[in-house]
């Protein structure tokens, strides 16, 4: 099995193995549904070649929310993210680590504002599927495995957008100076897709108190609002 194909299986998405099933292995990509030759696509490889092929159907069926899971993996996948590690490493509280250290380690080197941008574009399309669709309770199809990706995701783009003012420096050590860089507007997008995550992952209790203990802890640092807080206590993190 392949990586993409255990990643999709990890979140209950359809399987890649287009050959089961009674499937000609010769069919032709007219037969396939676009779900099908997306999967074909990310499997090569080619994630923007999948993106492309989703988002116009997202946009012009937009009742159609199963297909939304995986146009998200796919706008993540082209940011650089490494979709496989992140899902065999579960967020943890008390680990002495940030929710931003713990993301950050499986985030990609040299990435830039546009791949923030990129996974914000996947949180969005994910938070396109009703609330009550996602989840245990929703959906059987696409439910769990919609609700799974939005809180990693979110966790994924609030650690980008931290790490994105980060610099390590030629003796591998952490320049925080950048930091200076970051707008109120910037931090208010980091705490409320943070936030936004625990209050998804509150029937997964290790998740919520991983992403609530980073939150707690930014409340608690020393400064006068969100955006000196935020500086301060990855300073000192």
């Amino acid at each position: 099995m392949s990586k993409l194909n255990y990643f999709f299986g990890v979140i209950t998405l359809s399987t890649l193995c287009f050959s089961c099933g009674g499937a000609n292995i010769g069919e032709s990509l007219e037969t396939k549904t676009p779900e099908q030759q997306a999967k074909e696509k990310m499997n090569a490889g080619d994630y923007q070649g999948a993106v492309d092929l989703l988002e116009p159907l997202a946009e012009s069926e937009p009742e159609v929310y199963s297909r939304l899971p995986l146009l998200a993996a796919a706008y993540l996948a082209v940011a650089g993210i490494d979709l496989i590690s992140m899902l065999k490493n579960q967020l943890s509280a008390g680990s002495g680590s940030s929710v931003f250290a713990q993301v950050g380690s499986f985030l990609p080197s040299g990435y830039n504002r546009s791949d923030v941008d990129t996974v914000k574009t996947g949180v969005d399309r994910l938070k396109r599927i009703p609330e009550n669709l996602r989840g245990s309770e929703g959906d059987p199809e696409y439910g769990e495995s919609a609700l799974f990706q939005l809180i990693l995701y979110e966790a994924v783009y609030s650690s980008m957008l931290v790490n994105l003012f980060i610099d390590i420096d030629i003796n591998g050590d952490i320049d925080l100076s950048k930091l200076e860089e970051i707008t109120i507007e910037d931090v208010r997008n980091i705490l409320s897709s943070l936030e936004s995550a625990q209050n998804n992952a509150e029937g997964s209790s290790a998740t919520s108190e991983a992403i609530g203990e980073t939150l707690n802890e930014i409340e608690a640092t020393e400064g006068a609002d969100d955006r000196e807080k935020l500086i301060n206590y990855v300073g000192s993190s």
